[in-house]
């Protein structure tokens, strides 16, 4: 739930309020990827490129068995791409 309210957040511009609020949820469960990965577009979309490549990490170290049937997965894939574009 708090990865839709977060994307929400991030849909609607607010990128600050959406990485706090993963931040917060990201307390009590720290190694949930998809919580990670939300993460990461917020600091991207903050301009912290570098930043967001190191939790893009974290996602795809989890996800390094998952396939691109996964949605989440293939989300995260689109970032990584954007997150070498921006070097």
């Amino acid at each position: 739930v708090s990865a839709r309210i977060g994307a929400l957040y991030r849909k609607n511009g607010d990128y600050q309020q959406a990485l706090e609020l993963v931040e917060e949820t990201l307390t009590s469960d720290p190694n949930d990827p998809v919580i990670l990965l939300e993460k990461a577009r917020s600091l991207f979309q903050l301009g912290e490129a570098r930043e967001a490549r190191t939790v893009w990490d974290r996602v795809m170290a989890i996800w390094e068995n998952a396939t691109e049937d996964y949605q989440y997965y293939r989300d995260a894939l689109e970032l990584g791409d954007k997150l070498k574009e921006a070097g």
